[in-house]
């Protein structure tokens, strides 16, 4: 699904933070409220400025985010590993190798 036309970030509005539609719903509202046991349907009937919508672009954007968390951690635990491989041999590695080895 397409998030980015309904999930918006706007400085001025709740500190940036990823909100439904411009709306002060953020995202995280909604994810809280759905981990909290409320159902996509309560939610609506709760907020009637929402839609089903806005809830599962709610599921996108944090799928999404979830998936960048996971490449950076990917990334750092590589990053560790070829530290300690370096420090394990006594090597000196350019930051230009430690680039290279890494992509």
């Amino acid at each position: 699904m397409d998030y980015t036309r309904i999930i918006t970030i706007e400085p001025d509005k709740r500190s940036g933070k990823p909100c439904i539609r411009g709306l002060r719903m953020t995202a995280t509202d909604v994810l809280e409220y759905l981990a909290g046991g409320m159902t996509p349907e309560e939610i609506v009937a709760e907020f009637p400025d929402l839609t089903l919508e806005d809830i599962r672009a709610c599921l996108a954007f944090a799928a999404d985010d979830f998936s960048g968390e996971m490449e950076l951690l990917r990334k750092n635990h590589e990053f560790l590993a070829l530290l300690d491989s370096c420090k394990n041999e006594k090597a000196t590695v350019s930051l230009d190798e430690v680039e290279e080895r890494l992509r």
